[in-house]
């Protein structure tokens, strides 16, 4: 379970950019922004919902974070929009 407070960025990518792995095994780069589609529900957002990433960021364990609108989420309900 999350805690409110591990949901704050704790440094940001200087790159404003985050590594994917693609479908073949191979690694690319995307730069903010660009667009996700929620997974599962995660208030607010609903599954199939897509939104724009403006910002990455980490939490105290290492967790990666996407600024979407005025707040950072968990990634993992996040899945990159092609």
């Amino acid at each position: 379970m999350l805690v409110e407070n591990e949901l704050q960025p704790v440094r940001f990518d200087a790159e404003r950019s985050c590594l994917f792995i693609g479908p073949l095994g191979k690694l690319f780069r995307v730069y903010c922004p660009f667009r996700v589609v929620c997974q599962t529900a995660y208030p607010p957002y609903l599954p199939g919902e897509v939104l724009i990433v403006t910002q990455i960021g980490e939490a105290e364990r290492h967790q990666i974070l996407f600024k979407i609108g005025l707040h950072f989420w968990p990634h993992q309900y996040f899945m990159l929009h092609r």
